[in-house]
Parts: structure tokens; C-alpha cells; sequence
């Protein structure tokens, strides 16, 4: 698969693979998604070594688009999902730079 669209993308574009944590013959297949909205009940826990590390577990898995990563992580499907870097809201920019300061 990594050989179909290795140098096929911007350089720009990662592509994000999730694998549900199954027996291989338990996974449906393969979709390609958006990116959903994850949220954790998590805690830092600190350890014997003055360490600290972050766990904990998803918060829900309900209510997200049929498309995104999490609902076909849920549904036991393969997600592929490709994802850019420039988070920049392109939208609120334009209105900030019309402030006055």
C-alpha cells in the first residue's frame, strides 16, 4: 500500500494509519477518513524514576461522522487518513489583521 502513494502526495501531507487492535482476520477492511475528534479521560501519573506519563482511555466513540478515523477504528476497519500541518485559520486571519492596535 505505502508503495501505491509514496511520492504520489505533497510533501507537505502525512498519512496517518490506524489499525484496530484485533486478530487480522477480525478487520473489515480498509477506508480512507477525516480526521475525527477524540477526546481522553486521562491523568499524569508520575513514576518511581521522578518521571511523569500521560494514559488513559477515549471518552466516547459514539456520535461521529461515518467518514472520520474513529467511527471506522470503531467499526473495525483500517483508517487512512491523510493529514497536512498548516492549522493556520485562514478565515480568522484576514479579520485579526484588520485590528487596530
Amino acid at each position: 500500500l505505502i508503495d501505491k502513494i509514496y511520492n504520489k502526495m505533497s510533501t507537505s501531507v502525512v498519512i496517518n494509519i490506524n489499525v484496530p487492535d484485533l486478530p487480522e482476520d477480525e478487520i473489515k477492511g480498509i477506508k480512507f477518513t477525516t480526521l475525527g475528534n477524540r477526546y481522553y479521560d486521562d491523568s499524569f501519573y508520575r513514576m518511581e524514576d521522578g518521571t511523569y506519563e500521560l494514559s488513559g482511555e477515549p471518552s466516547r466513540t459514539e456520535n461521529h461522522p461515518d467518514d472520520s478515523d474513529v467511527a471506522a477504528l470503531h467499526n473495525n476497519y483500517i483508517a487512512i487518513t491523510p493529514l497536512q500541518f498548516d492549522f493556520t485559520d485562514y478565515r480568522t486571519l484576514n479579520k485579526v489583521k484588520e485590528w487596530k492596535f
